[in-house]
């Protein structure tokens, strides 16, 4: 089944799949570019498997180095396996130019564009909610099925029907707004009421914070007008 933590950003009619943490890239679909939009032959495919062009001595530096600068274990570039392995986005820029001299222009544009908005999709608190706080409060729970349930529901409530990097900024506010004080009542001691699902209660959260929110901006408005009208 796909993943519903994919997001699809397009750049020159061009599809790539990206996860939702942090930015990292399907890799089986990057050599499937290859030979359908960047010519490589596949008599050259063959030598060009993401497991041979780890085997290489230069790319075993280089990975090193950028867990390093990431401050993450090696295995940590990359997630899942199969089919559904994935791969820090600044690994797959490598791999890319590996595979073709027009992948690696294609895939350096890709990232300059699309990047920032891949990087913190969920706003700047998602990555430290979905990571730090939600294991501590739910420590034996599917966690990365409530994180799916939770960006479904949020999706929902913003009445998006697209990916989450085509909203707009006033997206993007509101969940910074609503994560950032989900993790201020989990560190208050809030926890679920008794039999509450983890998912009812973080619905629960996500619409007390995000109608509060809204309701500060309509008020902002009436006192001070829109955005527009101040500048």
């Amino acid at each position: 089944m796909k993943s519903k933590t994919l997001i699809n950003p397009i750049h020159d009619g061009t599809t790539i799949p990206v996860h939702m943490s942090g930015g990292y890239v399907v890799v089986d679909k990057l050599y499937d570019l290859a030979f359908e939009k960047f010519d490589v032959k596949p008599s050259e495919l063959k030598d060009k498997t993401y497991v041979i062009f780890k085997k290489r001595r230069s790319i075993k530096l280089f990975m090193q180095a950028l867990a390093e600068s990431e401050s993450i274990e090696i295995e940590n570039l990359e997630q899942g396996r199969g089919k559904t392995k994935r791969i820090h986005p600044v690994l797959a820029i490598r791999y890319c130019s590996w595979l073709s001299p027009k992948f690696e222009v294609f895939i350096y544009h890709f990232f300059l564009e699309n990047y920032p908005s891949l990087r913190e999709s969920g706003g700047d608190y998602y990555n430290e909610l979905r990571m730090v706080w939600l294991p501590k409060l739910f420590t034996e729970a599917n966690l990365v099925g409530i994180v799916i349930q939770m960006n479904v529901y949020f999706k929902q409530k913003l009445k998006r029907t697209t990916d989450w990097n085509t909203g707009t900024k006033i997206d993007y506010c509101v969940r910074n707004h609503v994560f950032n004080n989900i993790i201020a009542d989990i560190k208050l001691g809030e926890k679920p009421l008794a039999r509450e699902l983890p998912i009812n209660f973080l619905n629960r959260k996500i619409d007390y914070h995000m109608n509060r929110y809204l309701t500060m901006v309509e008020i902002d408005n009436k006192i001070f007008g829109s955005n527009q009208q101040r500048r």
